[in-house]
């Protein structure tokens, strides 16, 4: 009987230990990459938002030109693509580095006119390098659940202050800092992720706090659905939080967002990603859509 019944945990530990190595593919901030292992992954979405959340939380869609006496609209629109990879120097430190770049649009138009006609204001459009980063995670616990610290720079290859007019379309960014703990808590065919970030940036940039909360399902093998809520919270004084400019980056974006991803992973070690998130709320930040579709390598 004693026989059976360690042949029987041994069996529910080997099928969550195979959940664990799907999971560990989706899941790369919370489980580490072990010693000698590593993901290369290529993104490539599109976000989109013709409104943005003002001071107040409601949602504006126009604005007003005093010079032309008309209102318009506005259309922001970005292609971004993301190279990104990682790699386990120990079991329980990996280090890792992205190259996120995208290419922004802005169309202008104003009111329709006394003939029907919707005449285009202004177009902006920009592509950019967002920023090179470095960054690693360690594992300080392993049971139950896992407990991971991380800590990333983020440097810009262009700088800026916050809605300076004399800058080009979005303008400059700021160096960062982050520093996160990052907690999972696997289960046989799912799993849940909880993440708490502090982000520190020059005196022109008010600091952040990111909450990231995810819960997955790997109940059919080789494959990963999850549901994850994201929420970004600027620090310092409300007073300090600048007027929203649409063609500007907003050093002070409060916003909530939600989503959905599904994963496939194949045994050769390619994993193909699909996901989708969207701003349910905010204060002076982008109301916007993003899709991301990606492709990765695990070696």
């Amino acid at each position: 009987m004693q026989i059976r019944m360690q042949n029987s945990k041994n069996l529910i530990l080997a099928l969550i230990s195979l959940q664990l190595c799907i999971i560990a593919e989706v899941l790369a901030e919370a489980w580490p990459r072990a010693k000698g292992r590593g993901f290369v992954q290529c993104s490539l979405g599109s976000m989109s938002g013709s409104s943005y959340f003002e001071s107040d939380g409601l949602r504006k869609s126009g604005e007003y030109d005093s010079v032309a006496l008309s209102s318009y609209t506005f259309d922001f629109s970005g292609t971004l693509m993301t190279l990104s990879g990682e790699y386990g120097l120990t079991d329980d430190l990996t280090v890792y580095s992205a190259l996120p770049i995208g290419s922004y649009t802005m169309i202008e138009k104003f009111v329709t006119d006394s003939i029907g006609n919707r005449p285009i204001r202004n177009e902006l459009s920009r592509t950019l390098l967002s920023w090179y980063s470095i960054g690693s995670r360690y594992r300080l616990y392993s049971g139950l659940l896992t407990a991971t610290v991380s800590g990333e720079l983020r440097l810009p290859p262009f700088k800026g202050v916050p809605n300076d007019l004399t800058q080009e379309f979005l303008g400059g960014g700021s160096n960062e800092g982050i520093i996160a703990l990052h907690i999972g808590i696997p289960f046989e065919k799912s799993w849940i992720e909880l993440k708490g970030a502090l982000s520190l940036r020059d005196q022109y940039w008010n600091d952040r706090f990111f909450i990231h909360a995810e819960t997955g399902f790997a109940s059919v093998e080789r494959t990963a659905l999850k549901f994850f809520v994201d929420l970004q919270q600027p620090l310092g004084a409300l007073r300090d939080v600048p007027t929203f400019d649409i063609r500007r980056i907003n050093p002070a974006e409060f916003f909530a967002s939600t989503g959905a991803s599904f994963t496939i992973a194949l045994p050769d070690g390619l994993t193909f990603e699909a996901m989708y998130n969207i701003r349910i709320l905010g204060t002076t930040a982008w109301s916007l859509g993003t899709v991301m579709l990606s492709a990765g390598y695990a070696f």
